[in-house]
């Protein structure tokens, strides 16, 4: 495997890809849809400080009250007071009785939550005279929700990462019907070597891609998004080495894609309406990695609360490399494969 001529095949394509106006037209789609949608929801989900209940001493009350970065209601009785914050009446709840405990609403967003744990620090160490280290047990409280600009996030980045796969697959395609493919077969380079550019080739657009969507959205909190993007970007990098293999010409790829896409387009349409039962979204694999992108985001997920979407993807990966190097190898030496 010479890695010189794979870079050199990648690069190829990146350099046509970006010569063509349609697929150029493609590629600015995501990113300019994202763009607007950010601009009419602004608004909507403009920054506002969040509600915080709170029932302890009254010297505490009188420091939290003091700070602009939140907005404080004080109770006299903490009775309900998890339920109004499992309601969402209060974006958290503090109780200082003892030790101090806050509850946070399961529809705040993760900045919220970072506001009022480091407010509620900061207060209670001003408070004690202390540094502002202060340890404090934290419990979401109800489902976890997010507005509707939020839950957009697994559309735009899933739409993003499959455009790549459908670039993929139509450069495919068109290298077949321009039979410059073929002139590849009789050069020194292996198929093995054609596959992996043309892989290396989609991860880079799907990665990149879905980069520009999340950075557009300040949703890139933690290093442990990129390898869910990578992932989901091999799966749908597989998807289009399949497609593009089987597919005769660019109308058939664009009829049988629409197919897919729907597919694969659908646990994001259901995190999109939250009325549907979410449960159905984990019967496809598109889930397994737009989902972990949300929660790490949006609530801080860490490892050990993905991990298991972490395989589940890495398993539909291998599953669809493995086919999609087999169709591939077929189609090269000329053998007809149909799906």
């Amino acid at each position: 495997m010479n890695l010189s001529r794979m870079w050199t095949l990648t690069k190829k394509d990146i350099k046509l890809t970006t010569r063509e106006s349609f697929f150029v037209y493609m590629i600015t789609i995501p990113v300019i849809a994202t763009i607007i949608i950010n601009m009419a929801l602004g608004d909507i989900d403009a920054p506002s400080n969040p509600s915080m209940a709170f029932y302890g001493d009254e010297e505490l009350a009188n420091i939290l009250m003091g700070k602009p970065n939140i907005d404080l209601t004080v109770v006299d009785d903490p009775y309900d007071l998890m339920g109004m914050v499992e309601r969402g009446e209060f974006d958290g709840a503090l109780i200082r009785d003892g030790g101090q405990h806050l509850y946070v609403w399961g529809g705040s967003l993760l900045n919220e939550r970072l506001l009022m744990a480091s407010t509620v620090s900061e207060s209670i160490s001003e408070l004690e005279g202390g540094e502002p280290v202060v340890d404090i047990s934290s419990e979401v409280l109800g489902e976890e929700e997010f507005s509707l600009k939020v839950r957009l996030i697994p559309s735009m980045t899933l739409f993003s990462i499959l455009i790549s796969g459908f670039i993929l697959s139509a450069s495919l395609v068109g290298e077949r019907e321009k039979k410059t493919i073929n002139a590849l077969l009789v050069s020194p380079i292996s198929t093995t070597e054609i596959i992996l550019s043309k892989t290396l080739f989609g991860l880079f657009l799907g990665v990149v891609l879905g980069s520009i969507i999340l950075l557009i959205y300040n949703s890139f909190t933690a290093t442990l998004i990129l390898p869910f993007l990578f992932l989901g970007t091999v799966f749908t990098v597989g998807i289009g080495l399949i497609t593009g293999s089987v597919m005769d010409n660019i109308t058939d790829l664009i009829a049988r894609q629409k197919i897919f896409n729907m597919l694969l387009t659908f646990p994001a349409l259901v995190i999109l309406f939250p009325q549907i039962p979410q449960w159905i979204a984990k019967f496809f694999p598109t889930y397994y990695f737009i989902d972990p992108i949300l929660r790490i985001s949006q609530t801080g997920a860490g490892m050990g609360d993905v991990w298991l979407e972490m395989l589940v993807i890495v398993i539909c990966d291998i599953v669809v490399l493995v086919l999609a190097v087999k169709v591939l190898k077929q189609r090269m030496i000329g053998r007809k494969v149909s799906i």
